[in-house]
């Protein structure tokens, strides 16, 4: 029998392995029921909605089941309110008599629109015409990311005065 010189991260055993393995590896099992009892441990967790311990199948998982998932989605409602606000927001430019394009005077993309606040919701910038504009998702983003700089023109159009950093 050789000298214990490590002891088992799970049971506290002492259990002698080799000094490459002790350096190859961080963590140190007398044997694989040790291992495995480690494992199933460490994948416990705790479901935000009803709090209990679960373990969780994939690395992922974050809630217990499909009921706590769906009820923990219910509750958040800031995403459904910022959603009907957009909608909103278009109807009322389409009742303005906006053609559906892009606001900026040089764009004609027409799919898919981002409603964009020029003072932010923070700063308190509200959701109405004389505020938000509807932008193509790259116009949009190349805002956020400094790439582009807007002037208004109108209630229904702005316009790219200059490339940003």
């Amino acid at each position: 029998m050789r000298k214990a010189n490590t002891k088992c991260d799970w049971c506290n055993t002492p259990f002698y392995k080799r000094p490459k393995q002790l350096q190859e590896t961080k963590n140190n099992f007398c044997n694989k029921d040790c291992f495995s009892s480690w494992k199933l441990n460490k994948s416990k967790k705790t479901c935000p909605t009803c709090k209990t311990s679960f373990n969780g199948i994939k690395s992922t998982q974050v809630y217990c089941s499909q009921n706590c998932f769906k009820r923990r989605v219910r509750d958040t409602t800031q995403r459904k309110t910022h959603r009907n606000k957009s909608a909103g927001i278009l109807q009322e430019f389409k009742e303005l008599g906006w053609d559906g394009k892009c606001m900026v005077t040089s764009c004609n993309y027409e799919k898919t629109h981002d409603v964009h606040r020029f003072i932010e919701g923070k700063n308190g910038g509200k959701y109405s015409t004389e505020n938000t504009f509807a932008l193509c998702p790259n116009h949009h983003a190349e805002y956020h990311r400094g790439l582009v700089k807007f002037e208004i023109v109108d209630n229904l159009s702005i316009k790219e005065i200059g490339k940003g950093a």
